[in-house]
């Protein structure tokens, strides 16, 4: 990829990634996950996650329906205080975020402790971070 991007190819990694790696350089967490998006069922109900549907958190006919998709538990974010001190001190820590709750639920029962990605995370985020820097100060490739 590295090659590529030095010819002048415009490279993605995957539409997630892609999304999120603008924002890693800030504190407060990218990540849409249990603050402003959510599932909508058929019935009305709402997940606050995307991907875990049987835990509801509202309706959409509640008299706040937006305070359906506010729900903490699914919320990626390191400053949340089940994330332990080792994330918050971290190098990788915007882009992870202290790992995604619901893999951490599924996995160990508790979205306490640090992501169950982390070596992955610890691994690939500081490549992608210079594939990134290396897009911002490429060339373009001429098309024509």
């Amino acid at each position: 990829m590295e090659n590529y991007i030095i010819r002048g190819y415009d490279v993605r990694t995957t539409f997630l990634l892609d999304f999120l790696i603008p924002e890693w350089d800030f504190e407060p967490s990218p990540y849409l996950c249990g603050k402003r998006l959510a599932t909508v069922h058929p019935d009305g109900t709402v997940a606050s996650c995307i991907r875990e549907h049987s835990f509801k958190s509202g309706t959409i006919f509640d008299a706040d329906p937006l305070k359906a998709i506010q729900c903490d538990l699914y919320h990626n974010d390191f400053g949340e205080p089940d994330i332990p001190e080792e994330c918050r001190r971290c190098d990788v820590r915007t882009a992870c975020q202290g790992g995604c709750p619901q893999d951490k639920l599924l996995l160990t029962g508790t979205r306490a402790g640090k992501s169950v990605l982390c070596e992955i995370h610890r691994e690939i985020i500081p490549k992608l971070r210079y594939l990134n820097h290396l897009k911002k100060i490429r060339v373009p490739r001429d098309h024509n």
